[in-house]
């Protein structure tokens, strides 16, 4: 019987498009680890001072995009099938992507999630999100 390389599926998109609840799903349904941004980002802030400001906070964002690109590596180094979930920036990831093809055997999927709002006007969208992510930044994920 053929065995398939390991699977890398990546979700990203703007925030509040869903990334979280489509990788968490995606993992839970796959029975993969999930990698993501905010968890690595939530222990950071856990361990930081608690006067942070938003330019410190930001620095923890991109370290946690840092770390998620090495757990990418070792995932598709040792053969590892996982998840990732982030809002990268594809012209600085989608070159780093293709490096891990072209040295490892893996099959990389990617999710680009965006938040359309069909019916709705651009007020209307605004809106919504607005009340995601403040209904987000309510609850404890």
């Amino acid at each position: 019987m053929a065995s398939f390389p390991p699977l890398i599926v990546i979700v990203t998109g703007p925030t509040c498009s869903g990334k979280t609840t489509l990788a968490r799903a995606l993992s839970e349904r796959l029975d993969l680890p999930l990698f993501h941004k905010d968890g690595f980002k939530e222990a950071m802030f856990d361990l930081a001072p608690a006067d942070i400001d938003r330019s410190f906070s930001q620095l923890l964002g991109r370290f946690s995009i840092a770390c998620l690109e090495v757990a990418l590596m070792e995932c598709a180094r040792s053969g590892t099938a996982a998840v990732f979930e982030a809002n990268f920036d594809s012209k600085l990831f989608s070159p780093r992507l293709s490096a891990i093809r072209r040295r490892y055997p893996v099959r990389i999927v990617q999710a680009h999630l965006r938040y359309v709002g069909a019916g709705q006007s651009d007020r209307e969208r605004e809106s919504t999100l607005l009340s995601r992510f403040a209904a987000r930044e309510s609850t404890d994920r």
